[in-house]
């Protein structure tokens, strides 16, 4: 469910929504990225039982890095977590590249 967080004017997914727009990831794989600090949710990145919020720009550069992991998964590369927080590091500062990207 998206809704508008009241610090903010940014509509907001859930760890759930943010799931199923990217598809090819599981609950566990997202809690394990945030807590490693490979990515990092626009609130609620903290503790446990608090609610995790995704902005959509953010969602939208999680599903890009699914995306490219799975397509190198298919040929046996796996990304290591320091490459997926990499990659977050890079869509976080605008990276041409990445969010030029036609997925």
């Amino acid at each position: 469910m998206i809704s508008n967080d009241t610090r903010s004017s940014l509509a907001t997914m859930s760890s759930v929504d943010v799931i199923e727009h990217c598809g090819d990831i599981t609950y566990r794989e997202l809690d394990y990225w945030i807590r490693t600090g490979a990515i990092e949710p626009e609130y609620g990145s903290e503790g446990s039982g608090r609610p995790r919020r995704f902005t959509m720009e953010q969602a939208e550069w999680l599903r890009r890095i699914v995306v490219v992991r799975s397509a190198l998964a298919e040929h046996g590369i796996v990304l290591t977590t320091e490459a997926i927080r990499e990659m977050w590091n890079a869509l976080v500062n605008g990276d041409p590249w990445l969010l030029a990207m036609e997925l």
